[in-house]
């Protein structure tokens, strides 16, 4: 119990002094975008070197695939369907108006 104590707080300080850094000293664009790779790479290695394979081991192949596609598929159908909305486009639109 005492690990998983350990664990949750490391993560609450980390998160929170990089929430603080990023409040109080706006971070430039190029250390953003690489920040924001790196989330995602690390999340598309979690997925795909840990649940993937953590599901084959659960269930039977075809619907671990099955499963992996159709939460795929569910993940393009929301990112077409919400809006995208980039701000600094509309501050360049409200310039020229």
């Amino acid at each position: 119990m005492n690990d998983l104590l350990l664990i949750i707080s490391l993560i609450f300080v980390g998160q929170t002094l990089g929430c603080l850094i990023g409040l109080i000293k706006k971070p430039k664009e190029n250390i953003l975008y690489g920040s924001l790779a790196f989330v995602a790479s690390i999340i598309l290695g979690i997925s795909f070197f840990q649940l993937i394979p953590e599901s084959l081991k659960i269930a039977p192949f075809h619907l671990a695939i099955i499963s992996s596609l159709f939460g795929i598929v569910i993940f393009r159908w929301v990112d077409r369907t919400l809006p995208h909305i980039n701000p600094e486009l509309l501050k360049k639109r409200k310039a020229i108006h």
